[in-house]
């Protein structure tokens, strides 16, 4: 299976300053990649009528590193983010060639 795309995302994340890890779900939670064009209803990517297939791979490209499982993406930080402000992540999600 070979990677055909990839779409870059970029996440801001507000820490408690004690976590160092940061789970979502991208077909569940309100973290999901949303996309709507002028007239249409905002919907989730990998959700509904699956227009999009699920990534099968991330990469961050921030200091944060990131695993997917599923749709299940897990930050790792090696020192907490801040509660004071929020912390940006830059991700590409991987998706394979059909």
């Amino acid at each position: 299976m070979a990677i055909q795309g990839a779409v870059s995302v970029l996440l801001n994340v507000l820490g408690d300053g004690t976590s160092t890890s940061f789970v979502f779900d991208l077909s569940k939670d309100v973290y999901s990649i949303l996309v709507a064009q002028s007239g249409e209803t905002v919907q989730n990517w990998f959700t509904g009528d699956r227009k999009f297939p699920a990534p099968v791979g991330i990469q961050s490209l921030s200091s944060a590193s990131a695993a997917l499982e599923g749709t299940v993406v897990t930050l790792t930080f090696s020192t907490p983010p801040p509660a004071s402000s929020p912390t940006s992540v830059n991700l590409r999600l991987l998706f394979a060639s059909e």
